[in-house]
């Protein structure tokens, strides 16, 4: 059967920390709790009408923290830190209201903040301006990103489709009528890793080479290094394809068969390609 909202909220409920397990030794808070039951249902609820809507003809993409202005100290502002922008007047939390905000808080740069108010309503206190750096966890990059609290975010990134966060980590999505986790990551699979060893063990010893067999702590190489930059290289080609919305496939080849694939052949038939050697 299919997954919805309801499903989603209970899901999140089972893996995202309670409020005892919020609290660190010291007794400061190192998450923000789930609002209680049915507020999170509600709240879910509402953005799953609203991921439906279209303003204008295009599909309402928005990200909500929840999370007290509080929290923004006045004085940060993005991309390194996250700037609050607070409303005159507060807005009541709804398909509507959201909808009517969403051509005025771009998806990749801003979320709107809402709060559970004293009489146990939703409401939307303002924006809180967090830049682009964010997505260099989907994307790959080497800036840093600004530092997001440890509070409940849910992203609205198509019909039907919810992302519920704690801070910058993804705690499950609901996409095409499923649930989906994180915990399976081609980029941390066992396989690759294997795959590229020995591309890993070829470039440390030609580093090593180059310095002369030196093993000063000025020479040393984090071993690490390699399969990082190579991670964030394939996350940047693979977001590359999407955002050019015309589908792609990646083929790691060796490099004995460099020739092969570069030439006529009667295995694959390439219109359009970037090749990356092994």
């Amino acid at each position: 059967m299919h997954a919805y909202h309801e499903d989603l909220a209970c899901f999140i409920r089972n893996r995202y920390p309670t409020a005892a397990a919020a609290q660190g030794e010291d007794g400061r808070t190192k998450a923000v709790s789930l609002p209680p039951p049915p507020f999170l249902e509600d709240l879910l609820s509402t953005c799953y009408q609203t991921s439906l809507l279209r303003e204008e003809e295009r599909p309402v993409k928005i990200r909500l923290m929840l999370a007290d202005p509080e929290m923004f100290p006045v004085a940060e502002v993005s991309p390194l830190g996250l700037h609050r922008q607070m409303f005159a007047q507060p807005r009541p939390c709804d398909e509507i209201e959201l909808r009517k905000l969403s051509p005025a808080v771009d998806f990749s740069r801003s979320l709107i903040g809402v709060t559970l108010r004293d009489d146990r309503e939703w409401e939307i206190w303002g924006i809180v301006h967090s830049g682009t750096r964010w997505l260099q966890a989907y994307r790959g990059g080497r800036k840093v990103p600004p530092a997001f609290p440890n509070v409940p975010v849910i992203l609205v990134n198509c019909p039907g489709c919810l992302a519920v966060l704690k801070g910058m980590e993804t705690v499950a999505t609901l996409v095409e009528g499923r649930i989906i986790t994180p915990d399976i990551n081609v980029f941390e699979a066992s396989w690759l890793r294997e795959y590229f060893a020995e591309l890993t063990t070829e470039l440390l010893t030609c580093t090593a080479s180059s310095n002369g067999g030196s093993q000063s702590s000025d020479t040393l190489l984090d071993p690490n290094l390699i399969s990082i930059i190579g991670k964030h290289q394939v996350m940047r080609i693979i977001s590359t394809m999407r955002e050019s919305r015309q589908g792609g496939t990646l083929l790691f080849l060796p490099h004995h068969r460099l020739e092969e694939f570069t030439a006529q052949n009667p295995i694959i038939n390439i219109k359009i390609f970037q090749l990356f050697v092994r």
